[in-house]
């Protein structure tokens, strides 16, 4: 996957696949390293773009910084809304918000 990554840097996903294993293992700089370069990139897919903001709550998530992580999902949100990988984010980053809104809900009926 890296030799992919440093041949076809216009090939997205080996890129961010490597990055999304690094912060499995817990490499967070080496997947930072890897997915900085692609921040300022002016065009992606929508299934590129979907990985990446994966990787990049991923890694905000693996640095304890949920603020940033939830910055990257309302972005992710405000470009493909029915995208249904968002909601397992969301319950993830505001499960107990979202159960809150729904206990309340539910009460008043």
């Amino acid at each position: 996957m890296s030799e992919l990554s440093s041949n076809y840097h216009d090939y997205l996903f080996p890129i961010i696949s490597l990055a999304r294993l690094k912060i499995k293992k817990g490499e967070i700089a080496e997947a930072e390293a890897l997915l900085k370069p692609l921040i300022s990139r002016k065009r992606f897919q929508f299934s590129e773009f979907s990985n990446f903001c994966t990787a990049q709550i991923e890694l905000f998530m693996a640095k304890k910084d949920k603020d940033s992580a939830r910055k990257w999902l309302q972005m992710w949100e405000n470009l493909d809304p029915e995208n249904p990988d968002l909601l397992p984010w969301k319950l993830k980053l505001d499960g107990d918000n979202l159960l809150n809104k729904l206990k309340s809900m539910v009460s008043g009926w």
